[in-house]
Formats: structure tokens, sequence, C-alpha cells
């Protein structure tokens, strides 16, 4: 934490609050820890970070608090006193209802969808839930996420994955070429060119052009 807080300092020279999440119960929600560093027994440096336990936390406490992350981290605490099924209905019309962009109620969706799984009986609660005319714009929204989202995930993940290994393998990209990567949505031409990577000695090698 120290060294990656000293990087992130000297990176953008701006202010910036270390924070560590954990996703496994046991760190005791919300605290702070030191790290001290001491030459020839002197302490000439102490670093102090603030861990976070989210399954330590109860999701009950972070609703109404203006800020759409929070409920959405709610999934990963402990269950609202509401109910898993009510949290997870009031946490995506919340979503739903935000004024921000497409991309983000996916990954916010998305963060609910994974961590906050329903069991049978659960499930059936909640679509009871989401076929009351309220839950109209939950059910356009989880459908668009469906249907778009995890595809559109992938895509990125692909696009993502490819400039990594072609930075590792040819250095700095172009503007361009990095311009040309992010430019394709076809699943199986990413495939190609990440397959590609392996054999290429060369942009030109993988078809791809330097203007």
């Amino acid at each position: 934490m120290n060294e990656y807080y000293r990087m992130l300092m000297l990176r953008y020279r701006v202010p910036t609050f270390p924070i560590v999440v954990y996703l496994a119960p046991g760190a005791g929600g919300i605290t702070s820890a030191r790290h001290v560093e001491r030459v020839f027994d002197r302490e000439v440096n102490t670093f102090t970070y603030y861990p976070v336990g989210l399954p330590d936390l109860s999701a009950y406490d972070y609703f109404d608090t203006g800020n759409l992350l929070a409920p959405a981290l709610g999934s990963l605490m402990r269950a609202s006193e509401l109910g898993r099924v009510a949290q997870k209905y009031r946490t995506l019309r919340e979503v739903a209802q935000a004024r921000i962009d497409e991309a983000r109620k996916a990954l916010l969706t998305n963060v609910v969808e994974t961590y906050l799984l329903l069991d049978v009986n659960e499930i059936v609660e909640f679509d009871q839930l989401m076929a009351l005319p309220e839950g109209e714009e939950v059910r356009e929204m989880i459908s668009v996420y469906e249907q778009r989202g995890i595809e559109k995930g992938i895509e990125r993940g692909q696009r993502q994955t490819l400039l990594r290994q072609m930075t590792v393998k040819f250095g700095e990209l172009p503007p361009a070429v990095r311009e040309h990567i992010e430019s394709i949505a076809d699943s199986a031409e990413l495939d190609r060119l990440t397959d590609l990577v392996v054999r290429a000695s060369t942009l030109e090698e993988m078809g791809i052009h330097q203007p």
C-alpha cells in the first residue's frame, strides 16, 4: 500500500486518500492501519491507510446516502434489514432512476447481479416485485444489461487484453493504432488479432499499417 500510494502521488501529483477494500469477511469494517519506516532504528516515515472490509458492514446503513456506489457495494455487505430481495430491488430501482449514462448503469447493475445472488424462493419474490408497475424501469434496465451489457463488457475486455499484449510485444503503440483497435466491435476479429500477436514480429505482420 505504501509503495502503491507513492507511485500514485508521483504520477498524478494530486492529494490521494489511501483505501484498501477487502471482499472477504474479517477485516472489521472501516478501520485504519499504519506502516512505519525505520532507518538506523529511527522512525523516518509513517504511512496511514484505511482498510474497508465490505462483508463486515451493514448494507442498511448505506441506503439514502445520495451516492449510488454505496447501495451497489451493499451487495457485498451484510444483508439489509429490508431483506435480500427488497434490498436488491431497491438498489436496482435507484440505479435505474439515476441520472447517469448507460455505461455506468450497466457497471452498477453488474455489481448487484454478480454479488447479490438470490435463491429459488427469493427469485420468485423478486419477480413479483419486478411485475409491479413501478418495476418497469428495473425490468427495462435489466433487459438492456442482459442483452447488451455483457456482450459489450466482453468486447471491451478483449480490446484491453489485445492492447496490453500488443504494447508488451511492440512497445508504445501509435495513437492511430490504438484508435483502430478501440473501433473494432467484432468479437471474432478481436480473438483473431489476439492469437496473431503471439506469431507476429511487427504491427505490419498483424495487418495493422501505421500511417
